[in-house]
């Protein structure tokens, strides 16, 4: 019976794509934080076999890794503050005299 190697992020990442660095480690630690993947913890670590590592190539083949689109400027513009609250405010008076009290 033969133990499977285990790998850290870095080296899961070189693994899986040595010189091109489509995958990075940083990519690895999300998948694993948010728990999308398969992987092994011993405390705070992250392991990476050579199973789970496919798992990841699999997972992002699906486009699962995709980052959702921003909204649009136009739909971004009408989230803005209601305009009867600007009409509110009053407007800022100058008043001449002592910084400590008033002489009118």
């Amino acid at each position: 019976m033969s133990v499977p190697h285990i790998y850290d992020n870095t080296e899961g990442a070189q693994r899986i794509s040595n010189d091109l660095k489509v995958i990075r480690p940083s990519t690895l630690a999300r998948l694993a934080r948010t728990g999308a993947v398969p992987h092994v913890r011993n405390g705070r670590k992250v392991g990476w076999t050579d199973e789970h590592l496919a798992a990841v190539v699999q997972h992002l083949s699906q486009g699962a890794g995709k980052r959702a689109k921003k909204p649009d400027s136009a739909k971004r513009k009408q989230e803005t503050p209601d305009a009867s609250r600007a009409g509110n405010i009053a407007p800022f008076e100058i008043r001449r005299g002592s910084r400590y009290g008033r002489n009118d």
